[in-house]
């Protein structure tokens, strides 16, 4: 292992906020560099530029000098906006995009603390003629919700929206949701029993075995109601 040495420089007498960041986590750096290669300059750049010199909120209340999200973690968590940020403009400028039949499809990577959607973005939607909404996340205002008659799948029920807790930051690319890929142009059902996601490029083919499969199970249910057992009418047709 290389030995690493670390030169000697003047330090002016007054320190400033950079000069004192640099001084407080050199070794640590430094002993990261170590461990996973990173240099130590690149590591305590991006301190520097991401946490104010060690002085912002994050890094004095919560050692975070990076911006780091922890997906998993269940310790303590602690939320930071900045107040002049707009945190709703891409969020806004979907909705306002949506075209007749559009599912709109929100990812949230399944953190259930931010519930991105609610009665207004609904009926916003609804008036647009948009097909519903996706989200790996949590929905509020359900009670409204429903008497729309609008449909929204969510991860779960809450009353927080993104304020503070998350930002939406693009829209129309690609992403995954509960591990399956969704692109724009994705077909999207739902009902009761659960949302299907199937790829724009054989959305006809799909629909097309979907719709035989119903063909064959409504002469199942026919023979079933006549009074043909079920170990013959699998034996005929392969479908419970």
């Amino acid at each position: 292992e290389a030995s690493i040495k670390r030169s000697s420089t003047r330090v002016p007498k007054s320190k400033s906020a950079v000069d004192i960041y640099v001084a407080s986590y050199a070794d640590i750096a430094m002993t990261e560099m170590r461990r996973y290669h990173i240099p130590a300059s690149i590591t305590l750049a991006q301190g520097i530029l991401e946490s104010g010199s060690g002085k912002g909120r994050l890094a004095v209340e919560a050692n975070n000098h990076f911006g780091i999200k922890c997906h998993g973690w269940t310790g303590k968590k602690i939320y930071h906006d900045d107040e002049k940020v707009n945190v709703y403009e891409h969020e806004i400028a979907l909705i306002d995009s949506l075209q007749p039949n559009e599912v709109a499809v929100l990812l949230c990577h399944q953190h259930h603390e931010i519930a991105p959607w609610g009665e207004l973005l609904s009926t916003r939607s609804q008036y647009l003629k948009a097909a519903g909404c996706l989200t790996d996340g949590s929905v509020r205002d359900v009670k409204r919700i429903r008497q729309m008659n609008f449909p929204v799948f969510a991860g779960n029920i809450g009353p927080l929206d993104s304020k503070h807790r998350g930002k939406l930051m693009w829209y129309d690319v690609p992403g995954k949701i509960h591990g399956v890929n969704v692109n724009s142009g994705d077909f999207i059902f739902g009902d009761v029993d659960g949302v299907v996601i199937v790829p724009q490029q054989i959305t006809a083919e799909v629909v097309e075995k979907a719709l035989q499969k119903v063909r064959e199970e409504n002469q199942v249910r026919g023979m079933l109601e006549n009074g043909v057992s079920l170990a013959k009418a699998f034996e005929e047709h392969g479908i419970l």
